[in-house]
């Protein structure tokens, strides 16, 4: 029988079929296929989601969704070499969509347009303009992520591309900080002529071209649909996409709608760290440019890169290759030297920071809570249900509203029995995670906004502890506790750290950098009192007046530092006027501090940067300032024993439904 068989796929070769939103191979090696899938990827999430991907079917078929197409010929060059598997990928190429990938097409780029403006492009922004549209068409995207790394002018280069490509309307969406100081500036800059163009909070006085809101206004666009109704070529660019991460996230919703609506096939993404944590980061880039991305390909692509294991970023990375275009600065500019120095703080009773002191009164903590919830239960349970007698005499029957109640009993059941030590009712698997997501959408923004204002209050104070109360403690603790004391800490190495030396010895100004808006307000009095430095504190209070500070900051000798959130500051501004750099505290994600130091380390820097990073010194003690990762840690793991051993990332996915 196997020697038929392999004299059949001999004889007939591998066949290839493209039928709607699948691919049919067949006469293909499927169990030794499924062997050398499963031994590539083991046990993995990724094999057990790409076993369900490429569907095995009997008699040497294989049934391939035509999203992962891409991901199935990447996997058959990383098994060992074999007849079969070559051929399959060269039928693959030439009797699928895939046959367009090695194919030229004529640009749509019209690069005459590019003298209307007051600069030129550099070499790699041409680059750039000429490779969008071909690799759109290879790959049947509507759309492309500029990944140029921070500095090298990505908001000049997406204008340029829109402008080349003849739009007659393009929306820029874009943090609330930069769409006036980066964006409009840019606009009126750049262009020989004036441009309409309308910012979301103005008035229009005649029809724009441009169209600039930010994340949490895209909805708004809606005030000027008429206008973008009328435009034949619409364009979108999406600043920062990585803020666009989660895709249950409404700001996510209203963007995948103004594209629908506006029939756009040019969405360009823009960021320098387009992926930070997570493989699912992906699916609101995917959901925007991929023609094929639906939601049977969604799902799957969630159970593949729910984290991104070693296992799963080869295929993540390969994925990424076929939608972006990456550039780094060490490629294409010659800037100065960027040194790093950490710089050891002691303070007086600093062993109240160390991780040990920290455990104990977390523990104390912990049981002080539930103790709290556990006295207090009856009158949550009280207040919740006189909230849902009252929607229940408004909405009775309402289909989503029983559903929303399916979820509130399955949370409670399952509250209840880890309290007991009981099998859960439910575990926190993927559709029961989707249900809950749905469940406090609905709640948000239905729900809540019927209570009359005394049980809107009630409901936002018991429906937390109702659904899951150890999460509540653990987010009360983590976010509320933990978040306080590291501020205070930071305060305190302020006072006694060489930030005054620091400052005054710079060659040029410098910018401090925080997470914590109290750490600025109290970096701001200190530089004032004990420095006698005229500091400007940039924060969310401030940011209204972000493009007078930057620039006062350039043209007022006087001014220096600037005492900045990284929040504020980390993106879309130029402060090349500085050299040094001060972390006050070290950033959660490596790409923030990448972005933060790259407002100074960019394009018209001449001097070199200087990068320090104050830490607290507590000798061989670990600290929550060198040791806040394994704090959160021990926490969730103290948790996990209480609220029941689930996947690290379905629990990380609970809290942070908790958190919004």
């Amino acid at each position: 029988m196997k020697f038929l068989r392999n004299y059949l796929q001999e004889l007939f070769g591998i066949g290839v079929v493209e039928e709607g939103n699948y691919v049919f191979i067949s006469r293909f090696p499927v169990r030794l296929f499924e062997k050398e899938l499963r031994v590539l990827y083991q046990s993995s999430r990724v094999y057990k989601a790409f076993e369900r991907t490429f569907s095995l079917w009997g008699m040497g078929t294989i049934k391939v969704h035509k999203f992962f197409l891409p991901e199935l010929v990447y996997i058959l060059s990383q098994l060992p070499p074999r007849k079969h598997y070559a051929n399959a990928v060269n039928q693959i190429l030439e009797d699928t969509w895939m046959r367009n990938v090695n194919k030229d097409f004529p640009s749509k780029i019209n690069s005459s347009r590019l003298s209307d403006f007051t600069y030129q492009l550099k070499g790699y922004q041409h680059e750039f303009l000429n490779l969008y549209d071909l690799k759109k068409q290879q790959y049947s995207l509507k759309g492309y992520l500029l990944a140029f790394e921070q500095g090298l002018g990505k908001t000049f280069t997406s204008l340029a591309l829109m402008h080349s490509l003849n739009k007659d309307a393009i929306i820029i969406v874009a943090p609330k900080s930069t769409i006036r100081t980066v964006w409009q500036n840019e606009i009126d800059k750049i262009f020989k002529q004036k441009q309409n163009t309308w910012v979301i909070g103005d008035s229009i006085q005649q029809r724009p071209r441009f169209f600039i809101v930010n994340y949490e206004s895209i909805d708004k666009l809606t005030l000027v649909s008429k206008y973008l109704v009328r435009a034949n070529n619409v364009g979108i660019i999406v600043d920062e996409c990585h803020n666009f991460r989660n895709a249950n996230a409404k700001r996510v919703e209203n963007l995948l709608v103004i594209a629908k609506h506006t029939k756009c096939e040019d969405i360009l993404l823009m960021s320098g760290t387009p992926v930070k944590a997570l493989g699912t980061e992906m699916i609101p880039m995917l959901q925007l440019i991929d023609s094929f991305f639906d939601s049977e390909s969604q799902d799957i692509f969630g159970k593949a890169f729910g984290l991104s294991k070693p296992v799963a970023l080869d295929i993540l990375k390969n994925r990424l290759g076929l939608m972006m275009h990456r550039k780094m600065k060490s490629e294409v500019l010659s800037l100065p030297e960027k040194s790093y120095h950490d710089v050891q703080i002691q303070i007086p009773d600093g062993d109240k920071y160390t991780v040990d002191v920290v455990k104990e009164k977390v523990m104390i903590m912990f049981d002080e809570r539930k103790e709290h919830y556990k006295s207090k239960y009856g009158k949550y349970e009280n207040d919740f249900n006189e909230c849902i007698e009252y929607l229940k005499s408004k909405l009775g029957n309402n289909d989503q509203f029983l559903e929303y109640l399916n979820v509130i009993d399955a949370l409670k059941l399952r509250e209840y029995n880890k309290q007991n030590n009981k099998k859960a009712a439910q575990e926190y698997g993927p559709e029961f995670i989707k249900r809950v997501q749905r469940a406090n959408q609905y709640e948000r923004e239905v729900l809540r906004p019927m209570l009359p204002s005394d049980l809107k209050k009630k409901f936002d104070g018991s429906k937390a502890v109702i659904k899951y109360v150890h999460l509540k403690i653990m987010g009360e603790i983590i976010g509320g506790y933990l978040s306080k004391l590291r501020s205070e800490m930071f305060q305190d190495m302020i006072t006694h750290s060489p930030i005054c030396e620091i400052v005054n010895n710079s060659i040029k100004k410098t910018v401090c950098f925080t997470t914590y808006v109290d750490v600025v307000r109290h970096a701001n009095k200190y530089l004032k009192d004990n420095c006698h430095l005229n500091s400007a504190p940039v924060f969310g209070e401030t940011s209204g007046n972000i493009k007078e500070i930057l620039n006062d900051f350039k043209t007022n000798e006087d001014l220096n530092p600037l005492v900045a959130t990284i929040q504020t500051l980390s993106t879309g501004v130029t402060v090349v006027e500085a050299n040094t750099i001060i972390f006050l505290n070290k950033p959660w994600r490596h790409s923030d501090k990448l972005q933060a130091e790259d407002r100074v380390h960019r394009i018209g820097q001449d001097t070199p940067v200087d990068v320090f990073t104050f830490i607290l010194d507590t000798g061989e003690k670990q600290n929550l300032s060198t040791r806040m990762e394994e704090i959160v840690s021990w926490s969730q793991e103290m948790f996990e024993g209480i609220v029941g051993k689930d996947e690290v990332e379905k629990r990380q996915v609970m809290f942070n439904l908790l958190r919004r």
